[in-house]
């Protein structure tokens, strides 16, 4: 028992020097270093997250200049060493930006567009983040998540209707051999800096015509209908924050996941998508030729199930006649 406890205490002891202390210490010494970010993190709110995340780019840079420079040298298990090492950290950067940073941007953008929705300024949510920033990190962070996992319902409904390949530039969740992690080893990283710029421009337009342009338009056509306030006791325990926690976690998938709902919504989205095809004539292109053209039953001979001398049969009673 005293072995295990022992082994256990070493290796928690090594994974928090190798992947907590080591990063935080190195980006914190290289930061010191610059005069202008050192400015910048005496006003920041997350000094030890940025520090750790700096120090894992350095060191995701360092081993990539050391596997380079042994690629001259024949070492090749020295060199296969620093390449899973340099794998392990571009993984966990990776992850790092889709998981956690990819999400705080989606929230922020919908925070920002949706500001006309509530009557408020954005100097009011900067006061906000910065006498709470964690926990309003934490729920632009889940409202980016909320949204992205939305966004990916809608586009796997949407791909049901349309013709394969026409949300080629999003991909697919259900394509049996779509491997994130895979991707994320064996992709370079220019591919995925390329991928998260594609993703958030195509995120950010969805967001401003999703909720901007339609607060923009109410706004103008009904000058009196915003902002939108709830009105309750001061002795209430529910708040603006708990009624949107309830109506993104409850109520929409309760809802999302009837079959008459999602029947419902497939059925509208089919009938827009074919009013929009045929006002722009894309509809062999959205729904390809199969839609446009059905195709004709298969024709079927009257002799096709008789034997193949049943005519010679009949002709020769036909000349005994």
């Amino acid at each position: 028992f005293l072995e295990h406890v022992f082994w256990v205490i070493s290796l928690n002891t090594t994974f928090i020097l190798v992947f907590a202390f080591v990063p935080y210490h190195t980006g914190r010494t290289f930061l010191s270093w610059s005069p202008f970010a050192e400015n910048t993190m005496q006003a920041s709110q997350f000094k030890g997250l940025v520090f750790t995340v700096v120090g894992y780019f350095i060191a995701g840079f360092t081993l990539f200049l050391c596997y380079i420079g042994l690629s001259l040298v024949n070492t090749p298990r020295l060199q296969r060493f620093l390449g899973i090492l340099y794998t392990v950290v571009k993984v966990s950067l990776l992850m790092m930006v889709e998981v956690g940073v990819f999400p705080c941007v989606c929230g922020w953008w919908i925070d920002v567009c949706s500001l006309d929705f509530f009557g408020h300024l954005l100097k009011e949510r900067l006061d906000a983040f910065q006498s709470a920033p964690g926990t309003t990190m934490f729920l632009h962070w889940m409202v980016g998540m909320v949204y992205i996992f939305y966004f990916a319902s809608f586009v796997v409904l949407v791909r049901e209707i349309v013709r394969p390949g026409v949300l080629w530039f999003l991909r697919n969740l259900n394509d049996p051999d779509f491997h994130p992690v895979q991707e994320m080893i064996h992709l370079p990283v220019y591919r995925h800096a390329r991928r998260f710029l594609l993703s958030s421009i195509i995120f950010g337009m969805a967001i401003l015509v999703i909720v901007w342009v339609p607060a923009r338009l109410v706004s103008m056509l009904f000058p009196g209908f915003l902002p939108y306030m709830v009105n309750r006791s001061s002795n209430s325990p529910i708040s603006d924050l708990s009624l949107e926690l309830i109506l993104l976690q409850i109520i929409l998938p309760a809802i999302l996941e009837q079959k008459h709902t999602r029947f419902v919504i497939k059925t509208f989205i089919r009938y827009w998508v074919l009013v929009v095809a045929r006002l722009l004539s894309l509809h062999s292109y959205l729904l390809g030729k199969e839609a446009l053209t059905p195709a004709p039953a298969p024709a079927i001979e009257p002799n096709e199930n008789r034997p193949p001398d049943a005519e010679n049969r009949l002709q020769g009673n036909d000349d005994r006649s």
